[in-house]
């Protein structure tokens, strides 16, 4: 027993049988509901003689709503599945371009597999339909629901779409961003290690907008490719959006005033502070797209001389590029 949590935390089980489950599932209870239940003895029965008029046209839209709600859950988690394995195994294999497909699996599949076991569990008790077909129906039924429930929504659902978190990032304690500029015509690099929060975080909200659309009508729809993936690597200077905090902390750093004070100075003398020519400080502004500009002098003040080569502010503009302790 020493073993069985990482066991069960690494989804041997399911990792290893969910195909297999997956396509039972499928054919049983299509088999059950959507054949025997819905067509055979609601929609279209064989013998009619008893149950003519007001009972009738009741069994059929009942049969007609069952049926077009389990098609459309099936539908939309199969369809989300085909898309995964056409992507993983013919295009390419990148976790980012299936994000939004396997979330519609972790969601509608077990919402299926409960609708599924509800309806086989009603035919069973007020209907004379076959025990074999809806009887394996129940017991699949229950099993996805109970593997996908404990398996997948809380572990991958909220940390996928809720907070941005892969899996092998949920171990990372402390990310290292890298800050790059130009200092002096030179390229320097500010390192920076941040604890306890993710950098990609946007809040739930704008998390959600990232991995399901920025439209509410893109929810609907498996296939439209999200925000994540249509904009990847086309963010100034990096290849996701980072969360507040970090564009907060690169801003200030950036914006750190450099005065310089211009001399008139004699051979060998101090000035004094007479001597001290007033300078302008220069700062600069920075915004989340990485558009950078100093700010003018004020048009009443005296422009300052220009600063001696050595002293000469050279902190200008600057490119932002990031490495973290983990691999995505």
């Amino acid at each position: 027993m020493g073993g069985y949590p990482a066991w069960f935390s690494n989804q041997w089980l399911f990792a290893h049988s969910s195909p297999l489950l997956m396509v039972f599932f499928l054919v049983l209870s299509s088999w059950a509901n959507l054949y025997h239940l819905c067509w055979r003895h609601l929609v279209h029965p064989l013998d009619t003689s008893v149950e003519l008029g007001v009972q009738f046209s009741s069994n059929r839209a009942a049969g007609l709503a069952l049926l077009i709600m389990s098609t459309l859950l099936k539908a939309t988690w199969l369809g989300a599945w085909v898309q995964i394995l056409v992507i993983t195994w013919f295009c390419d294999p990148v976790y980012l371009r299936t994000i939004k497909a396997y979330l519609y699996v972790a969601v509608f599949l077990p919402v299926d597999a409960v609708f599924s076991l509800a309806v086989s569990v009603y035919a069973l008790a007020n209907h004379q339909v076959p025990a074999a077909p809806f009887a394996s129906s129940v017991i699949m039924g229950a099993i996805l629901a109970m593997l996908v429930s404990l398996m997948l929504t809380y572990d991958r659902i909220w940390f996928l779409a809720f907070k941005n978190v892969i899996g092998p990032e949920r171990l990372t304690r402390a990310w290292l961003l890298g800050f790059k500029y130009d200092e002096r015509s030179e390229t320097r690099l500010h390192l920076q290690t941040f604890e306890g929060r993710h950098p990609w975080d946007l809040g739930i909200s704008e998390n959600l907008h990232q991995v399901l659309g920025r439209h509410w009508w893109q929810w609907l729809f498996f296939w439209w490719q999200p925000e994540r993936v249509s904009h990847y690597g086309k963010y100034a200077g990096r290849d996701l959006p980072y969360a507040d905090w970090v564009i907060r902390y690169r801003t200030d750093f950036l914006m750190v005033p450099l005065v310089h004070v211009a001399i008139e100075d004699g051979p060998g003398a101090f000035p004094s502070h007479g001597q001290v020519v007033p300078v302008h400080r220069r700062r600069q502004r920075s915004t989340r797209s990485s558009t950078h500009a100093e700010e003018p002098a004020p048009a009443s003040a005296a422009p300052a001389p220009a600063a001696p080569a050595a002293a000469r502010d050279g902190r200008r503009r600057f490119e932002f590029s990031f490495s973290s302790s983990s691999s995505q």
